[in-house]
């Protein structure tokens, strides 16, 4: 009785389908769980811009697309740092047209 159980336990993951997709599903779950506390805020973060693009049809260009992209992960770590984007943008957009490098991104304004 106990020899066709050791056969069945002895073998490889790949030849056991039935106890691949119980771990499987269990990691799946687990990870789906953490997922969601983790990503929460970034997709909350999102939410605004994709209804943003979504109301303004789209982009029409690889670089519309990459425009949008970027302003709005600049303006969102703006926020995040607790600092207007907008003095850091017209920084950006004086600097580039003299042919010069964009500057760094402003730091984190410290809690009072």
């Amino acid at each position: 009785m106990l020899q066709p159980i050791r056969y069945l336990l002895d073998r490889p993951l790949c030849f056991r389908p039935e106890r691949k997709l119980a771990g499987s599903d269990l990691h799946r779950r687990i990870n789906r769980a953490l997922q969601g506390t983790r990503n929460n805020e970034a997709e909350r973060a999102l939410r605004h811009w994709v209804i943003a693009r979504r109301i303004g049809m789209g982009t029409r260009t690889p670089q519309g697309t990459r425009a949008f992209a970027l302003l709005a992960s600049v303006i969102e770590t703006c926020r995040k740092r607790s600092v207007s984007p907008w003095p850091y943008l017209a920084e950006v957009i004086r600097q580039r047209r003299k042919g010069l490098p964009a500057p760094p991104m402003p730091a984190p304004v410290a809690a009072a």
